[in-house]
């Protein structure tokens, strides 16, 4: 089994990559955040990625994340529409 790669934005909206062992322990991290996933990506294989080794799982994981945030955005929202 190969490891996982996950590409996510951070809490500053700043892109970030993390390499996962098959055991769940991470093996590998960005040591900064980007302002744009290409660059990123080009840090990510620098150190190993490519582009055909982003498993299902770090896209569902990016898909999960992408889906909080919207809902995290959803419910400011309309917290501010019940005051």
């Amino acid at each position: 089994m190969n490891d996982t790669w996950e590409f996510y934005e951070d809490v500053q909206a700043k892109w970030r990559w993390r390499r996962t062992a098959p055991n769940g322990n991470i093996v590998g991290a960005s040591t900064e955040g980007y302002t744009n996933r290409a660059d990123c990506e080009g840090n990510a294989r620098r150190n190993g990625w490519t582009d055909d080794v982003l498993s299902q799982q770090g896209i569902d994981n990016m898909a999960q994340k992408e889906l909080n945030k919207e809902q995290k955005e959803l419910n400011e929202e309309q917290k501010e529409l019940n005051e």
